[in-house]
């Protein structure tokens, strides 16, 4: 145990270190271990204002003076195996060295369950590691009752004054996109953040306009407080929610904008509103709350509890609605209720909406949402609206309900969130019509927003525009990677991650993922050029140029005389790899359209097979006929290196620039303008979409492209179906690349040693109690008053965990290839001189912690 010789008054003490690898865990991949960071986080009791607190408490072991230690030969290293308290060994450590003369004194605990300065403290758990209790502890915390919460059952940030808010402020709803308090202070110039740009050539830029070290980027590491630094967000790693997680990653993630923050780093996105601890569940229920201001009455309120089906969110048994509406709640809605009222009566989302009902509504079954949103227009002053209730605006929530799918409750939040989120901003620009060079407007809402959410797969306006900008590489973004067809721009995360988002699929040229640090697709991430960095084999000397290195303007197909004309690693693997697709010519039967053109189409081995006129016979294309411009093939099977740049749409349909899969020939749905993939089919009676037909008979159309000729026997379920383009890429690293930038401790039992004997009493405590009390901590008992505390991580303090608290929390990170160098990235979580360590691998362990890098006080200061 640490800090334990603690003045009174101290903000903190009897602190316990978690030493553990950070277990991060992709739904696609699974990281080798030694990617993984090592944290190293104290868990201490932190009231913020102790008194009278002493150290001369009763020893509940055995108490030995340092005298009799020193008698009996102790060594400090000894009192370490034995895990006395790092005080005890440090004023042991002087003793003996005569730096202190007063003799002090050691509390043996002969109970291995029992630690502290005076054997006072127990988790009462078998669990010996104080990692493995606080893991099992957060892992018992999804059980408990949402209605059992109230707002005494969240976290909060207190040190921020805000009213409006209709549950307590959690630190990441500041700078969020979305005004909780009344003075929009929460927002408060947040727009400066919005704006910031980081140095292109040594930064990376967080989604939230924080920079950190590119080396930093893609390490599988979370730098940004938003994760957007690696190439899948924290929703896709934990084996558990951050509810029952004890992570750093989870106190330190910040949802980012327009999300709605559960307070744990767990967050809500797209549409699914819903915390796993409950704490969405409480602020639905204080803001539906009945509140007898006089604007509704009692009656009027169970009523629409019932109508809107919220009774379950005050623990009211639906039954209880047949003694409240005798006749129907629908048709006693106009008789105890006003023409029109707000519901829920207060804040609707935002502290400044408002949510407008009529009481003649009759579609109830259908739609339960809204009539109107009203808006105060002070806060909201270029959104138009009648006057009609209490000095707000009111506008049709058709709008926003035509959006929405079945009247959906969830849908219609989004909705109202994505409008009204502009407000935010609206007091803060000097010009509302005109947004800052570096940032990008919405229409419809005015919002001025960084052009860098522009096209990165989050809807920030309402209109939906900034995903979808059309030609995203005209923002000048210098950090994205260009796709080969020049207009689209989009994040180097999206880069190999086996999800085409380039519309050529130029983003999936480098098959391999992120998965081990430095490796070169994590390097190609970090911004390591596609051009200067990898090359794929099949690339080279294929007739089509797509490389242009750095050293005298050589590309991809420079001195091809010097190569084989044919490659073996690509030859006949069913892919042209060249222009002309000579590679895949005189294959033999070792590819299916080899036999084909031989076999069927009687071609010579110069010759490709080619579909001219209809989708029935087979021709031969002579060599020269292949990538010379001109199409002469159906779906331009001959010009592909022309056209259809995309891996899933390799058909081009006639006199069109529409491309298609070879899945979608005859199968009686007309996917091209002209009808091309249909009108020449011959169906042969084949229902509809169930069967392809073959000239004979009738196949399931999971037969159709798979690789295996079912139609005999001319394999017609085969035809075309190379333009699929199942290539392998073999990436190949240049040896000129360049680079855009550089590059536990246990509560657990004694050794037996001489005198010092260990009792093995067992204990077992985990239930709600002991799971709950400390929100977001470590319940410890005590055997002296108070008989109960917290161990709360740096990210809480108070005598239940339930205070967020300020602080700096320090990233260290050291490359092997340059021991001479430490990176160090500060995130400013709201600030106290503490730190704690996220630190990545580590080969040497030490039993004492060490002090942090001179460079972390350059950040500090």
């Amino acid at each position: 145990m640490y800090y334990t010789n603690i003045e009174n008054n101290s903000d903190f003490y009897d602190c316990l270190y978690i030493y553990s690898k950070q277990e991060i865990r992709s739904a696609r991949y699974n990281w080798p271990k030694e990617n993984r960071a090592l944290q190293l986080v104290p868990y201490c009791i932190r009231t913020p204002y102790l008194k009278n607190r002493t150290n001369d408490l009763n020893c509940h072991g055995k108490l030995y003076s340092f005298d009799e230690l020193k008698a009996r030969n102790i060594t400090s290293e000894q009192l370490f195996d034995w895990h006395a308290p790092t005080d005890t060994i440090d004023d042991y450590g002087k003793y003996l060295t005569n730096s202190q003369e007063t003799n002090g004194s050691f509390c043996n605990c002969t109970n291995q369950h029992y630690f502290g300065t005076s054997c006072q403290y127990t988790f009462k758990t078998n669990e010996t590691s104080f990692e493995q209790i606080t893991k099992t502890r957060f892992k018992m915390k999804y059980r408990r009752s949402e209605i059992e919460l109230g707002l005494d059952d969240i976290t909060c940030y207190i040190n921020h004054k805000c009213k409006g808010n209709i549950t307590c402020l959690d630190w990441r709803q500041i700078c969020n996109g979305m005004v909780d308090c009344d003075d929009e202070s929460d927002e408060y110039r947040c727009t400066e953040l919005e704006g910031n740009e980081c140095d292109d050539e040594t930064e990376f830029r967080c989604n939230n306009g924080m920079c950190i070290p590119k080396s930093f980027s893609f390490d599988l590491v979370f730098d940004c407080s938003d994760a957007s630094d690696e190439q899948f967000g924290t929703g896709t790693f934990y084996t558990y929610p951050c509810t029952q997680s004890h992570l750093i990653e989870c106190e330190e993630y910040n949802c980012g904008w327009l999300t709605y923050s559960c307070s744990d780093g767990d967050c809500i996105f797209n549409d699914v509103w819903s915390c796993t601890n409950g704490r969405y569940e409480v602020y639905v229920r204080k803001m539906f709350e009945y509140v007898s201001d006089g604007s509704l009455s009692i009656v009027c309120w169970k009523t629409m509890l019932c109508l809107m089906g919220f009774t379950d969110l005050y623990e009211i048994d639906w039954d209880v609605c047949e003694q409240w509406c005798e006749d129907s709640c629908e048709s006693q809605l106009p008789i105890v209720c006003n023409d029109t009222f707000f519901f829920p009566q207060g804040p609707f989302l935002f502290p400044f909406v408002r949510a407008l009902y009529m009481n003649n509504k009759t579609n109830w079954e259908e739609d339960k949402l809204p009539d109107f949103i009203c808006f105060d227009s002070r806060v909201c002053p270029y959104y138009l609206g009648l006057p009609m209730a209490d000095g707000f605006l009111c506008r049709s929530a058709e709008e926003l309900k035509s959006r929405v799918a079945d009247a959906d409750w969830n849908e219609f939040l989004s909705e109202v969130l994505l409008f009204f989120s502009s407000c935010s901003a609206s007091r803060q620009l000097l010009n509302d019509t005109v947004c800052a060079q570096n940032l990008f407007k919405c229409n419809i809402t005015n919002r001025c927003l960084s052009k860098h959410r522009v096209g990165d797969g989050y809807i920030d306006c309402f209109s939906r525009i900034d995903e979808k900008y059309s030609d995203t590489c005209e923002l000048n973004f210098t950090n994205r990677f260009k796709c080969f067809n020049g207009k689209q721009c989009i994040p180097r995360k999206y880069l190999s991650d086996r999800h085409s988002d380039c519309d050529d699929g130029s983003d999936e040229y480098l098959s391999s993922t992120c998965n081990v640090v430095d490796s070169t697709t994590c390097q190609y991430l970090q911004g390591a050029s596609l051009i200067s960095a990898i090359v794929n084999f099949q690339d080279i000397c294929n007739g089509d140029k797509l490389y242009l290195f750095s050293k005298d303007n050589d590309t991809d197909e420079s001195e091809c005389d010097e190569w084989p004309l044919v490659f073996e690693d690509i030859t006949c693997d069913g892919v042209w790899n060249t222009v002309n697709g000579r590679d895949e010519l005189d294959c033999g039967n070792r590819t299916i359209e080899s036999n084909i053109a031989y076999s069927v189409g009687k071609c010579k081995t110069t010759e490709h097979y080619c579909i001219k006129s209809t989708i029935e016979t087979i021709e031969c294309l002579p060599l020269e006929k292949a990538g010379d411009g001109v199409i002469d093939c159906l779906g331009a099977s001959d010009e592909r290196h022309m056209y259809c740049g995309s891996e899933w749409g390799r058909y081009k349909c006639l006199n069109s620039s529409k491309c298609i899969h070879p899945h979608q020939l005859c199968d009686r749905r007309h996917d091209c303008p002209l009808n091309d993939d249909e009108d020449t089919c011959n169906y042969n009676g084949c229902l509809v979409g169930e069967f392809f037909p073959c000239k004979s008979t009738c196949l399931s159309r999971n037969s159709r492209c798979d690789g295996v000729i079912d139609c005999l026997p001319e394999g017609e379920d085969e035809w075309l179906c190379d333009l699929m383009d199942r290539r392998k890429y073999k990436p190949l690293t240049t040896i000129d690349t360049e680079y855009l930038s550089a590059r536990s401790l246990k509560t657990g039992t004694h050794s037996e040693n001489g005198f010092f004997t260990v009792s093995n009493e067992r204990h077992t405590r985990n239930d709600d109690h002991t799971v709950f009390y400390c929100y977001r901590g470590v319940l410890i008992s005590s055997e002296d008053a108070p008989f109960e505390h917290c161990l709360c991580s740096p990210a809480y303090y108070g005598s239940r965990c339930q205070y967020q608290r300020e602080r700096i929390s320090v990233v260290i990170q050291k490359r092997y290839d340059d021991w001479t160098r430490t990176d160090c990235s500060c995130s400013i979580s709201p600030f106290n001189a503490e730190t704690y360590l996220l630190l990545d691998t580590i080969k040497n362990k030490h039993r004492r912690l060490l002090r942090a890098s001179p460079c972390l006080f350059d950040h500090v200061q």
